[in-house]
């Protein structure tokens, strides 16, 4: 399981990034200057770090800025002033979901609702094998969520759910699955077991 789930976005310079993702960086020209807004269209505050790159003809910008966008808020990064009004760069940035306190209860509080209560029934709708403090599945139910797509969660703490883990286990062995070096969330659709080891970004798009 990765603890850490970021997301790389190469942008396009001098102009407006509107790919519909968790978090977009927009720039947004005035009288001589560029603006860097933080854009967040998730229900969960988003750490995002931007990253300009190979900068001629603005000044204003000298290392890596990191900001939390709150939910569903927008946020100024970076003002660039231009001189001649001829300019270029590159910029990237990454994000990660940074939750407050009370959007992490608002979280647990969904989580237990969807929580699977016969075990046995997961042979309809999608099914999610979700482990506590893995941002994979993190990422998976807030989407999934925002999405308002309906599923179900089974908590496979060891600790506190063996019976539950066990089942993801003998899960994974019925179909073929044999290697112990696993990512959660495992995920099942009307009971089939589907492929969410690669790209989770990528991947949960599938379950539109």
């Amino acid at each position: 399981m990765k603890l850490t789930f970021l997301i790389f976005i190469s942008l396009l310079a001098i102009t407006s990034f509107s790919q519909k993702n968790d978090v977009e960086i927009l720039a947004e020209k005035g009288n001589g200057t560029i603006i860097f807004i933080g854009k967040n269209n998730s229900n969960t505050t988003q750490e995002v770090t931007l990253k300009l790159e190979k900068l001629k003809g603005l000044t204003g910008y000298s290392k890596p800025i990191t900001r939390k966008v709150p939910a569903q808020g927008r946020l100024t990064f970076v003002r660039l002033r231009s001189k001649s009004g001829k300019y270029s760069y590159s910029s990237s940035y990454v994000y990660k979901p940074a939750p407050t306190a009370i959007e992490k209860a608002a979280i647990a509080a969904a989580l237990k609702k969807k929580t699977l209560k016969n075990i046995g029934d997961i042979d309809k709708g999608i099914v999610i094998f979700n482990k506590t403090g893995c941002t994979r599945c993190s990422y998976t139910t807030s989407y999934l969520t925002d999405n308002n797509i309906d599923f179900k969660v089974i908590n496979v703490d060891i600790k506190t759910h063996k019976e539950n883990n066990a089942l993801m286990w003998q899960t994974l062995r019925e179909n073929g699955v044999l290697s112990t070096n696993i990512l959660t969330p495992i995920i099942l659709v009307d009971g089939k077991l589907v492929n969410s080891q690669g790209d989770i970004k990528e991947f949960v798009k599938t379950l539109d």
